[in-house]
């Protein structure tokens, strides 16, 4: 039986120069699941009709990566 875990992440615009980019959070949530003992299985990024509004009305993308147990 496979185990899987399912992460979504909001793409953020950069306010300050200390934080880190989304390119940075996705590559940062591939490594810490593959030291754990998964691979990435799917991804799926929004589109524009399912993209998330914020708060201050900006459109921001989501992608949802599946990670399936080695």
């Amino acid at each position: 039986m496979s185990k899987y875990i399912v992460v979504q992440v909001l793409e953020k615009e950069k306010f300050y120069d200390n934080t880190i980019s989304y390119a940075e959070t996705m590559q940062n949530i591939m490594n810490e699941q593959a030291e754990a003992g998964y691979r990435l299985h799917t991804v799926l990024s929004s589109d524009q009709v399912s993209r998330n509004l914020s708060l201050d009305g900006s459109i921001r993308p989501k992608t949802t990566m599946i990670f399936e147990k080695i």
